[in-house]
């Protein structure tokens, strides 16, 4: 994932003076296995912005393609299902709820607790955290 995550800053992220914070391996809910990232970033320039983006490997070749960025501040939910149990899905509800399914548990926990620091530090506005671990929130922000 580190070697991932380089290429992904190298290639997509640098070029737009934007800083990969946290990355999630996903596919949507119930559909094929066609694997991408979510991938939180901030740009270097003031004032800053907090994006979502989604890059997908591209089908020719080694190489990633840019998707779709949603800004964090129309992010208006984050549903990781479960608060208890270890469930790898989650939907985040931008103007429409997407369903993801992360790679591992632990992807996805990280990814949810990036989103909660970057609300917490950029944002102040209240993205509501649905079915997400208190320990996951208790983050301290830099």
């Amino acid at each position: 994932m580190t070697a991932i995550k380089h290429a992904l800053q190298r290639d997509i992220f640098t070029p737009n003076d934007e800083r990969l914070l946290s990355i999630v391996n996903v596919c949507k809910a119930g559909k094929k296995k066609k694997n991408c990232f979510l991938c939180a970033t901030v740009t270097t320039e003031r004032p800053v912005q907090v994006k979502v983006v989604k890059v997908k490997k591209s089908d020719k070749g080694d190489f990633y393609k840019r998707q779709i960025a949603w800004a964090l501040r129309d992010l208006a939910v984050v549903d990781a299902k479960d608060a208890i149990k270890e469930n790898p899905e989650f939907d985040l509800h931008f103007e429409k709820i997407y369903k993801w399914v992360a790679s591992s548990t632990a992807e996805k926990n990280a990814f949810i607790s990036c989103i909660w620091k970057l609300n917490q530090r950029y944002l102040r506005k209240k993205i509501d955290f649905v079915n997400v671990s208190s320990q996951l929130l208790e983050g301290k922000v830099k």
